[in-house]
């Protein structure tokens, strides 16, 4: 039986910042990457170096009929410090929404897809209650810098993952994780404790879950001040 779609269906593509660009280094996901004993058993390293070949990837989605990209913006390394904003970063991302548009490619752009600034979670990460307006001052600056260019956006990807996971492998394993001799030795590495370093991924408390859905609030509110037009959408859900 042969499918069709509508004549304005989109075919798209998607990516995770850190697994396709390459050297994330200053990031949660890289530091656990080189922790020993961790889960993470391998380095992320180079990727696909989709960071130094976005223009050559996206050449590539066009000629393969894509319409759609959905891509991250790696947090880390916009705001590698809580004070200190790259605009070389800024300007990277800015061009890699340019290079979609001269290909005709609508480009949908996820401000948090897993992985976070070192600095951030470090200091209480996502149970912390600072975050929600650090993430929503993050959004602000991507937004005013690029917000002609970002038609489609999406605050936090799959932003229920911490319940899903916790209500999956059970609450209890998740502890287990966080007292874990590798879990505090990564800590010690980011200079700070067990209880205080808290990647997205293993705030599954209640007070983790109220941190990602008021950062995803106030990220929202942030991004429609400055660009009232752009279609922003609610955090991605998984299952």
């Amino acid at each position: 039986m042969e499918t069709t779609f509508p004549h304005h269906f989109r075919w798209g593509v998607a990516t995770s910042a850190h697994q396709v660009e390459g050297y994330n280094f200053h990031n949660d996901s890289w530091l656990l990457e080189h922790t020993p004993g961790s889960p993470w058993r391998e380095s992320s390293g180079d990727a696909c170096d989709h960071y130094s070949r976005y223009r050559e990837d996206i050449a590539l989605f066009s000629k393969l009929g894509f319409g759609l990209y959905r891509f991250a913006l790696e947090w880390s390394r916009i705001q590698p410090e809580g004070n200190e904003f790259s605009e070389a970063m800024l300007n990277h991302y800015r061009d890699m929404l340019m290079a979609c548009h001269e290909h005709g490619i609508i480009p949908m752009v996820t401000f948090h897809h897993v992985t976070s600034p070192l600095w951030l979670v470090a200091s209480g990460g996502w149970e912390a209650k600072e975050t929600p307006v650090r993430f929503a001052r993050y959004c602000a600056k991507v937004a005013v810098h690029m917000g002609d260019l970002m038609p489609l956006i999406c605050t936090i990807n799959e932003a229920n993952g911490p319940a899903v996971g916790a209500a999956l492998s059970g609450k209890e394993a998740v502890r287990s994780a966080r007292r874990a001799p590798w879990y505090k030795a990564a800590a010690r590495r980011a200079g700070s404790t067990a209880g205080q370093f808290v990647p997205i991924d293993y705030a599954y408390t209640k007070r983790g879950r109220e941190t990602i859905l008021e950062a995803h609030r106030l990220g929202f509110e942030a991004i429609k001040q400055v660009q009232g037009t752009t279609r922003c959408l609610s955090a991605s859900m998984s299952g």
